[in-house]
């Protein structure tokens, strides 16, 4: 019997549903399970015939166990020696090299000292850095993001994006020029059945029999958030509908304290994992 193995780390929906599409299918000889190992012996035979690896980029002892399993002739997916040199510049490099849309990328040091080095490590590091350089190769608006990284709270960046797209379609014309006056759009959310815990690509279904609408989006946003339980101002989307740079396409300022909405029926949604225990808002400020 060959084993397929999938390594994970906190998602849950993708590796439970791989694993259990696979089984479900029955293969002659073939069998798939979630990885479990502990200390690895030199001359320990692979358990696995094949290894989904999912989390090893952020757990360097996971590598070290696919490489070895590797050498073994374990057929790794995806390459844990591929680790090394993955990362999101030169990720950003082969994609224009193929043609693909890049935003104007710039990389930046390190803003701390990396552990065990000193400022003599770093004699070759050009100081003060030319930052008039940076920012007329990144042009007007730009963001920083980790090189490394997934989405979990506290490394959410996207928000940045969405408040872009919500702006160009509320105030822009296809061509890019200003409109005159903002473009009414209806933000309408269908939360007759709504969805918990590992939204969106596999959510529990949770009914609300609520429907929820208005014309201001970041209001919207505030309003479902609030009623499912959490506290916008631990959600970087939301907490940052307070920016100046806000005010182009949402009124909300967060002097709007939506506590009547929880008592009128909301009730605690499951947060996604990586969220969990983190946006939940404090039931004594409702």
């Amino acid at each position: 019997m060959k084993t397929i193995g999938v390594l994970f780390g906190v998602e849950n929906s993708f590796p439970s549903a791989l694993v259990e599409q696979i089984n479900n299918r029955n293969p002659t000889g073939i069998q798939a399970e979630f990885v479990q190992t502990g200390a690895v012996n030199l001359n320990q035979a692979p358990r696995y015939a094949v290894i989904l690896d999912r989390i090893s980029h952020d757990i360097p002892f996971y590598r070290a166990f696919l490489k070895h399993a590797a050498l073994n002739g374990t057929a790794v997916v995806n390459n844990p020696f591929w680790c090394s040199a993955d990362d999101k510049f030169l990720n950003y490099a082969l994609a224009a090299r193929l043609g693909v849309a890049v935003p104007h990328t710039v990389l930046l040091p390190h803003k701390e000292y990396p552990n065990g080095t000193s400022e003599k490590s770093l004699r070759n590091l050009e100081f003060p850095l030319d930052w008039d350089s940076v920012l007329a190769a990144i042009g007007e608006h730009g963001f920083l993001k980790p090189i490394h990284g997934g989405g979990w709270h506290g490394n959410d960046t996207l928000w940045r994006t969405v408040h872009d797209l919500v702006d160009i379609a509320l105030n822009y014309a296809a061509g890019g020029a200003p409109r005159p006056q903002p473009r009414p759009i209806l933000t309408l959310v269908d939360a007759i059945v709504a969805g918990e815990d590992c939204g969106p690509l596999k959510p529990r279904p949770k009914p609300c029999g609520l429907l929820v609408w208005g014309e201001d989006p970041g209001m919207v946003d505030v309003t479902c958030a609030t009623l499912m339980g959490f506290d916008w101002r631990r959600i970087p989307l939301l907490s940052h509908l307070c920016d100046a740079e806000a005010r182009a396409f949402s009124s909300f300022r967060g002097d709007w304290e939506p506590a009547d909405l929880v008592r009128r029926g909301g009730e605690q949604f499951a947060a996604p994992v990586g969220w969990a225990g983190a946006i939940e808002a404090e039931r004594s400020r409702l």
